[in-house]
C-alpha cells in the first residue's frame, strides 16, 4: 500500500507540473486570445487634444480614466466610444515594447459592441488600411463586460470582439518591429485596446510537451508497481 501511495503521489506531482506550466507570466487572456501584457500601449496622442475622449470614455467604474489610460494599460477596463461620430479624430498609440512581425497575426484590435460593429482604420509604417464593417473581420471573444459610458450613470453590457492584424499587410518585414500606430474609426466605433498578440509559435502556447516526460515517468512508476504486485501474487500462488 505504501508503494501504491508513493506511485500515486508521483503521478499527482507530475499532473501538477503540467497544470503549473500552462500558467504563463506576461500574458493577458481574452476568451481564446492571448496578448502580450507589455504591448498594450504606453503613450497616447489625440489629434483633438483629448476633447472627444473626455466626453465619450467607457470604463468599468463610473469615472473618467484620463489619458493615456483610455487606450493603454494591460487590461480591457477602459476605452473610447462612438469614435468618428462627431467627426474624424485619430489616436496615436506608442509602445515601449515594440511589436514584432512574427508568423500569423501580430496585433489584436479589441472593440466593444453595444449593438453592432463598425470599421476600424489603422495606419502603420505609413500604410493605411480599413477593416470592416462589411465584410466583418472581427471575431467574438465570448466575453461580455458592462461599462459605464460617459456621461450615463448606468452600466451597459458590451460584447468584446477582436480584429486580427498581420503586420505583413503593412509591408513590415518579417522580424522587424513597430513602436507606434495610428487608429481612427467610422461612426460609433467603440475602441477598447490595440495590443500585441503572443505569437502562435511561442512556447507560452505550447507548454505541455516540456512537462510530458515528467508525467510519463509518473505513469511508469505506477505501471512498475502494478507489475511487481502481480509478480508477487504469482509467486505466492505457486
Amino acid at each position: 500500500m505504501a508503494s501504491l501511495k508513493a506511485a500515486l503521489s508521483a503521478v499527482a506531482f507530475c499532473a501538477c507540473a503540467v497544470s503549473a506550466s500552462s500558467a504563463v507570466a506576461g500574458t493577458v487572456s481574452l476568451g481564446s486570445f492571448t496578448f502580450n501584457s507589455d504591448q498594450f500601449g504606453d503613450t497616447l496622442s489625440q489629434s483633438d487634444g483629448g476633447t472627444y475622449a473626455a466626453a465619450n470614455w467607457v470604463n468599468i467604474v463610473a469615472s473618467d480614466p484620463g489619458s493615456p489610460a483610455y487606450l493603454t494599460g494591460a487590461n480591457f477596463d477602459t476605452g473610447i466610444a462612438n469614435i468618428g461620430l462627431t467627426g474624424p479624430v485619430s489616436y496615436t498609440i506608442g509602445y515601449n515594447t515594440p511589436i514584432t512581425n512574427n508568423s500569423g497575426a501580430d496585433i489584436g484590435v479589441v472593440t466593444a459592441r453595444f449593438s453592432f460593429g463598425d470599421a476600424v482604420t489603422l495606419t502603420i509604417n505609413g500604410i493605411t488600411k480599413t477593416y470592416g464593417p462589411d465584410p466583418d473581420p472581427a471575431i467574438s471573444t465570448g466575453v461580455s463586460i458592462p461599462y459605464y459610458y460617459a456621461p450615463s450613470p448606468l452600466l451597459q453590457p458590451a460584447d468584446l470582439w477582436v480584429t486580427l492584424i498581420d503586420l505583413n499587410d503593412f509591408s513590415v518585414a518579417g522580424g522587424a518591429s513597430i513602436n507606434s500606430l495610428v487608429v481612427t474609426g467610422s461612426p460609433e466605433l467603440d475602441l477598447i485596446r490595440v495590443a500585441g498578440l503572443i505569437p502562435s509559435s511561442s512556447p507560452s502556447e505550447t507548454p505541455l510537451p516540456a512537462a510530458l516526460p515528467l508525467f510519463a515517468s509518473g505513469l511508469g512508476a505506477l505501471g512498475l508497481f502494478g507489475w511487481r504486485r502481480k509478480k508477487r501474487a504469482a509467486a505466492l500462488a505457486a
